[in-house]
């Protein structure tokens, strides 16, 4: 169910209104951060892609469809664009094999994320690693239903699939990292 509040504020953001828009944006960013920033395992690139996934909501909110609920149409698109990003990512990496040593982008920092307990923060920053390298296909049901803490019918409406397929490609998400970090 969408809380009422919050679709009249999405009705009146798609009509042009910005303090409405500001308002969706104030109750949205931080948990799409996360889950951006889940995705891509980057702190820098996770405000990046949420600053243009709200600049892209705000240019296609005419096309919003207030029966569904804001919060979902604004994750899907997080998604979406942490997909594009990714796909972006892996032509630089070919580019870079082409170009000399020192052209190369510098790698991305495999420090653990902050939020990690002393004791567990290796063990934390490898998984967290091990979930930004998965394809969004696999990423982004396991962090809506493990992070994000919605049902696998919630996850499987924002992203456009069937429940069963929430379920067997979060089945397949934890296998794959099982298998390069360990089932300590």
């Amino acid at each position: 169910m969408i809380p009422a509040d919050e679709q009249a504020l999405a009705r009146a953001a798609a009509g042009g209104d910005t303090a409405a828009f500001t308002r969706l944006v104030g109750l949205h960013k931080g948990r799409l951060f996360q889950i951006i920033r889940r995705m891509t395992g980057s702190d820098d690139v996770a405000i990046d892609l949420l600053q243009d996934v709200f600049a892209n909501l705000w240019r296609a909110r005419a096309g919003y469809d207030d029966r569904h609920n804001f919060g979902a149409w604004a994750t899907r698109a997080a998604i979406n664009r942490v997909r594009d990003w990714r796909r972006r990512q892996r032509v630089r990496q070919l580019v870079a094999g082409w170009l000399p040593l020192a052209d190369a982008p510098d790698p991305p920092d495999p420090a653990p994320l902050p939020d990690a307990s002393a004791a567990d923060r290796q063990r934390l920053g490898a998984v967290a690693a091990a979930i930004a390298r998965l394809p969004a296909s696999l990423s982004a049901p396991l962090l809506l239903t493990s992070i994000e803490g919605m049902s696998h019918g919630e996850a499987a409406a924002v992203l456009g699939i069937t429940r069963k397929a929430v379920e067997l490609r979060i089945a397949r998400a934890r296998r794959q990292i099982i298998a390069e970090v360990g089932d300590d």
